[in-house]
């Protein structure tokens, strides 16, 4: 049975700006490569095939990703920061994420629906300066997807109801700060999420508070990385939380380091967590896992660099 699919009103209207963009997608991010891309990449024979396997992790290492240079850049981005194997070999060479960044989809059972990251700036540009209401437009329907079995919760469906009237009805400031009050109100009433009562003024987020992730099973980057040092700090190691921002758009963001014979590693938690987009990867990461300072910068971490120590530690960083 097709599986009905929707979407806000600016989905469509997202193109990449490519290389007018001011802070391109395909430097400083590790991109992994899709399972289909990868074979294609494997068997695409002739000097093609060639020049697109040189820039790609081999075979048996994974995840499969592409190989970028040491100023970050993915090996396949030209001079004008446009794609070059696109431009060589037309979408059919581009991995899954290269062709659907910043897009995101989430399957609800008899439906899917699909929005917008605002890690893209463009994305941010349609989102943030539209002045048409907040609404959802059905688009073409999708074939049916075995893996999207998940019954939909009338109750959080109802909660978000409530979420969407707020957006179209208020100024974004203050839809903003009223859904805050919304969600806060919803996680103290988990039996009717969508009955509960909005509170007049805002209440800070339990999710950020100290050990979050472990008593409440969920958390923001604050209560990720303090369950962390709180966990590290019983196992007798030293372990601090640093405050900072990463992404693109630069939104705050916090991370640990900790002290190992000596030598300080980083530790990002929040970044290695498997779920993300909707589902739940089977692939346990590793990649912010007792890395330097260094890599930290290379992939998008900034934080006051004079307030903490230097992560220099590089002999007990993760290998698989």
């Amino acid at each position: 049975m097709p599986i009905a699919h929707y979407a806000p009103a600016v989905y469509s209207r997202f193109c990449c700006t490519a290389s007018a963009c001011s802070d391109n997608c395909c430097i400083g991010w590790e991109i992994d490569i899709d399972p289909d891309t990868a074979r294609f990449y494997d068997t695409l024979p002739g000097p093609d095939g060639e020049w697109l396997r040189a820039g790609i992790s081999p075979p048996g290492e994974l995840p499969r990703r592409f190989c970028a240079g040491e100023d970050g850049r993915c090996p396949f981005l030209n001079e004008n920061n446009l794609c070059g194997a696109y431009l060589r070999l037309g979408e059919r060479a581009m991995a899954e994420i290269c062709r659907e960044h910043p897009r995101f989809h989430n399957w609800c059972g008899p439906f899917v629906e699909s929005g917008l990251g605002l890690c893209c700036e463009e994305a941010c540009r349609l989102i943030l300066t539209g002045r048409e209401p907040f609404r959802l437009t059905r688009l073409e329907d999708l074939p049916d997807d075995p893996e999207g079995t998940m019954e939909p919760l009338e109750p959080l469906l109802a909660l978000r109801r409530r979420a969407f009237r707020l957006l179209e009805e208020r100024p974004l400031p203050e839809a903003l700060e009223a859904l805050a009050r919304l969600g806060y109100a919803a996680q103290h009433c988990p039996g009717a999420p969508d009955r509960a009562p909005l509170p007049e003024t805002a209440l800070p987020p339990l999710t950020g508070q100290d050990g979050a992730a472990l008593v409440e099973g969920f958390a923001v980057c604050s209560g990720y990385s303090s369950s962390f040092q709180l966990l590290a700090t019983l196992a007798g190691l030293e372990c601090i939380t640093v405050r900072g921002e990463a992404n693109m758009i630069r939104e705050e963001h916090a991370w640990n380091m900790v002290r190992l014979d000596g030598e300080w590693y980083c530790v990002d938690v929040t970044w290695d967590d498997p779920s993300g987009l909707g589902r739940v990867s089977e692939e346990l990461k590793h990649r912010y896992f007792n890395v330097t300072g260094e890599f930290m910068r290379a992939t998008r971490h900034y934080w006051d660099e004079d307030g903490v120590p230097e992560a220099t530690g590089t002999k007990y960083a993760w290998t698989p």
